[in-house]
């Protein structure tokens, strides 16, 4: 099951990664995904990632605290590297600076 999932996330990560910005812009997919894309940068690939890294990093603190209920303080340390790395990504990629 987890590696079903793992490869629905790189598969859906790569569809958005190869897309063209048309793609972004068009019609249908701006009323179908609208409440994903509003606001968020489209025209670099790290900005169009950030969904999808967002969603990654939240299914792996779950995954953490599921099957490392025995060590809460590697626990508390992968979860901290993990909020510094959205910290990190999050003010590098910049994905909601319309500006």
């Amino acid at each position: 099951l987890i590696v079903v999932l793992l490869g629905l996330l790189w598969f859906i990560s790569y569809r958005i990664w190869t897309a063209e910005d048309s793609v972004f812009e068009s019609k249908l997919v701006m009323v179908r995904y609208s409440y994903l894309l509003e606001n968020l940068k489209h025209k670099g690939n790290d900005a169009r990632m950030y969904n999808l890294v967002f969603i990654a990093r939240r299914v792996s603190v779950c995954f953490v605290y599921l099957f490392m209920y025995k060590w809460p303080g590697i626990q508390l340390q992968i979860t901290l590297l993990f909020n510094l790395f959205a910290l990190i990504y999050t003010g590098q990629v910049a994905p909601f600076n319309t500006r």
